[in-house]
């Protein structure tokens, strides 16, 4: 089960990133690109944070074991992911879509 909901975590992060990337070299709209970007951030931490807490619940004990490389893994990843204002890129994202004309289904078609 647990390899199941990582591999759905995975391929929804991956998706965004896809959409995001697609966004940004089209050129067509910055401002709607960088919600976009903004949003996949986001969503690529959730599905991070929601793996690592797969994995320490999987592993128990030995995920915290100081001399390991799950720790390791998990302690660089949850690092990485704590970017700076970390609500303040969803307040960017929140004001860019109540600000768009277009259903937030079509922003990005």
């Amino acid at each position: 089960m647990r390899v199941a909901r990582l591999t759905i975590l995975a391929q929804t992060a991956r998706l965004w990133v896809d959409a995001t990337s697609a966004a940004a070299e089209s050129g067509n709209d910055a401002a709607s690109a960088v919600t976009l970007v903004l949003l996949a951030r986001e969503a690529v931490e959730q599905a991070c944070l929601a793996g690592i807490a797969m994995a320490e619940r999987a592993l128990g004990t030995a995920a915290f074991e100081t001399s390991g490389d799950a720790d390791r893994i998990r302690r660089d990843l949850s690092f990485f992911l704590r970017q700076a204002n970390l609500d303040g890129k969803l307040a960017a994202a929140a004001d860019a879509l109540l600000a768009q004309p277009h259903p937030v289904g079509e922003i990005w078609q």
